[in-house]
């Protein structure tokens, strides 16, 4: 039987107050992922960070500086020492089990280079990304119903 839970993303610690949603799922982890797909994948920051080029904040980061090795590199030069090849191929394995999502991406990345938006993604991918990328540390989830009691419990007075 389907049940109405709240879910929410930490941030610092805390329930991000804007995130919270009420989901109807068969289980706290069904509502986890359902939340995934159509709240964090359509939001426009996680979007933004997705499309980000930015090897220093960008999702790209994963790809382009993956080692100690890599990071200190890009420290030092402001570049990162990983040619194509291998980005392509930390790409494709990470998009394993979704290749075309994984083309989809590198498409994107590579359409425009002045283009920092990479605006032609599918949602499928942000999707997908969503899904791996935000771990069940990041989500809060909660029965409606429990809260509900927590709010009806008595107040103490003194």
């Amino acid at each position: 039987m389907a049940t109405d839970y709240i879910v929410g993303m930490i941030e610092c610690e805390e329930i991000k107050a804007g995130s919270i949603r009420v989901v109807r799922a068969q289980s706290a982890d069904e509502a986890g992922i359902i939340y995934r797909h159509f709240i964090i994948a359509n939001d426009d920051n996680f979007q933004g960070w997705v499309r980000d080029k930015d090897p220093d904040f960008g999702f790209c980061t994963r790809f382009l500086i993956a080692s100690p090795g890599e990071h200190k590199y890009f420290t030092k030069w402001r570049r990162s020492p990983v040619k194509f090849e291998l980005f392509k191929t930390r790409v494709f394995q990470y998009f394993g089990e979704c290749p075309s999502l994984g083309q989809n991406f590198l498409d994107a990345y590579l359409a425009d280079i002045d283009d920092p938006t990479c605006a032609n993604m599918p949602q499928e991918l942000y999707e997908f990304v969503a899904v791996r990328e935000m771990r069940a540390e990041h989500i809060a989830v909660a029965p409606v119903d429990w809260l509900t009691a927590a709010l009806e419990r008595p107040k103490l007075s003194f």
